[in-house]
């Protein structure tokens, strides 16, 4: 069974600095924000209660975020209803993790697919409500087959 964090505090700059308006961030200085997103693959979501959005900001690193997240996502899959008033309106999610050294985006797709690029060194990244990861990051065990198979 899942053990849910609570929200901490101690790197409020470092959101303010990277402009995460909208983000979390945790006791070792990790900040996280996320966006909703649609991909092929969202018909997968269904109304069953999994994990959702900013459940995921965990770790010490940005890096160790994004792999606690991947694994949760693999153990647990995310989706279920977004809105109290509408069970049905479920979405995936576009993450955005950034320590004091380093930055990645994690996406992903359906309930338990996701795919991650690390932002290079000096480089800027944002994300917004679409899929943007255009390069060839680490994924998922079956993405790429699946995204193969249907012609994506």
């Amino acid at each position: 069974s899942l053990v849910y964090a609570e929200p901490i505090g101690g790197a409020l700059a470092a959101a303010l600095a990277l402009g995460l308006r909208d983000g979390r961030h945790n006791e070792a200085g990790v900040v996280g924000g996320n966006e909703a997103v649609s991909s092929e693959l969202a018909d997968e979501l269904g109304s069953e209660e999994r994990l959702l959005g900013m459940d995921l900001l965990r770790g010490r690193t940005a890096r160790e975020a994004v792999d606690v997240c991947c694994a949760l996502l693999e153990a647990h899959g995310q989706g279920g209803g977004c809105d109290e008033t509408d069970k049905g309106w479920t979405y995936e999610n576009g993450f955005l993790f950034a320590d004091h050294s380093e930055a990645y985006v994690l996406e992903t797709a359906g309930v338990r697919h996701w795919c991650v690029e690390r932002v290079p060194p000096g480089g800027r990244r944002n994300i917004s409500n679409g899929l943007s990861i255009r390069t060839n990051g680490r994924t998922s065990e079956h993405i790429q087959a699946i995204c193969a198979s249907n012609g994506w």
